[in-house]
């Protein structure tokens, strides 16, 4: 067999909630001044749709005009060249009175120091997922049909088992 080359493979809705459920941090893409922007959140999905907390700023200003965004899930495996994504689309609307208060009640972590006293929701109008996996190919024989599919594991936890590596904020700390 010869090197593994990415395969791709289209998740089912169900398969992709599965996935969301499953994470608790992802990526919100909104339009700042018909720039595009990608912010990262602690989420939680709730029923059909996607809820954050956030402060005043980018994210409650597209929740309260009712924007369309994009809201991004994955995980990867570099070094397998392996790994799963879900992109979801919807419209972003900001939780009042009992909205917000059901929704405060459900386990959603909060990261950043900076206050977040908002509840922001995500419909899920158009749910997309792949999971890519490496493919060994028989260099034996050509062609498509001869690929051999590695599974990649379902779940959002690491791919791999390599040793931890330094955390983002320890390398920007050593960064002059």
């Amino acid at each position: 067999m010869d090197e593994a080359e990415p395969a791709d493979e289209t998740l089912s809705r169900e398969e992709c909630l599965a996935l969301l459920a499953s994470c608790s941090v992802g990526r919100v893409g909104l339009s700042i001044d018909a720039l595009p922007v990608i912010l990262p959140v602690n989420y939680v999905l709730d029923g059909e749709r996607i809820v954050f907390r956030t402060g005043r700023g980018t994210k409650l200003t597209a929740a309260i005009r009712n924007a369309v965004v994009c809201f991004e899930v994955d995980r990867i495996d570099e070094e397998c060249r392996a790994g799963w994504s879900v992109l979801v689309t919807g419209t972003a609307t900001e939780l009042v009175g009992p909205e917000a208060e059901a929704a405060a009640r459900l386990h959603l972590t909060q990261w950043s120091r900076r206050p977040a006293e908002h509840l922001v929701a995500t419909s899920m109008d158009l749910v997309t997922g792949r999971r890519v996996g490496p493919v060994l190919l028989d260099a034996s024989q050509s062609g498509a049909d001869q690929r051999t599919r590695v599974p990649t594991p379902p779940g959002p936890g690491p791919i791999s088992k390599r040793p931890p590596t330094d955390s983002a904020r320890d390398v920007m700390l050593r960064t002059p």
